[in-house]
């Protein structure tokens, strides 16, 4: 009777360390879990200074302006994490700057907000690495407002970005916190965008 009792506990107890390591397993293949996004260059370097071209890991590249397929990325940042950056200039740039070649660390995102690898080539040789779901051109851009180089931002501009975003919410579109903390720097607040909206249901109303 013993015997038996001793058996089913060592079963159980068996059991238990599977199903244990197989959660740990899945846990693990999750947070190493590697999403294969497209690669965008834009180019911030100045009006007097012209990329040519650019290669990420010795294996993407090509000019800025265009989509690039495709690099893996793991599906939640780490510390560290980066990748190799080559690129040089057009002949005619101001001062015939030389090739360039760094490692560049690509910023903090979260799960939720995985879209491309945006690069950001910046004066004097400065490379900004962004993964976001977000368009650049859009005031929720994870991009401080001092990096935007040569985008032309204008009270035009914000003025249509406001209108667009009161539009957008009305249809139900909900920014997270982190996008308006972002947008906040070019004077969109969210307590402001759903008080407008809020006027206009009652407007209707």
């Amino acid at each position: 009777m013993k015997s038996s009792k001793l058996k089913t506990i060592a079963l159980c107890i068996v059991v238990l360390l599977v199903c244990a390591g197989a959660a740990a397993w899945a846990q693990y293949r999750e947070k190493n879990k590697l999403i294969p996004v497209s690669v965008r260059a834009w180019e911030q370097v100045g009006p007097k200074v012209r990329l040519l071209s650019f290669i990420v890991d010795r294996s993407i590249g090509g000019t800025p302006g265009g989509d690039y397929c495709c690099v893996m990325i793991p599906k939640y940042w780490r510390p560290g994490l980066s990748f190799e950056l080559y690129w040089d200039y057009t002949a005619q740039s101001e001062g015939s700057p030389p090739p360039q070649k760094i490692r560049v660390e690509i910023e903090e995102y979260k799960p939720e907000n995985v879209g491309p690898l945006n690069i950001h080539f910046l004066p004097n040789h400065r490379v900004r690495a962004i993964v976001t779901e977000r368009g650049f051109g859009g005031p929720f851009y994870p991009l401080p407002k001092e990096e935007w180089v040569n985008w032309g931002i204008n009270e035009d501009l914000l003025r249509n970005w406001k209108e667009s975003y009161y539009e957008m919410i009305k249809l139900r579109f909900v920014p997270r916190d982190e996008d308006w903390k972002w947008a906040a720097q070019w004077g969109l607040y969210k307590e402001e965008a759903m008080h407008k909206n809020n006027s206009t249901k009652q407007e209707k109303q």
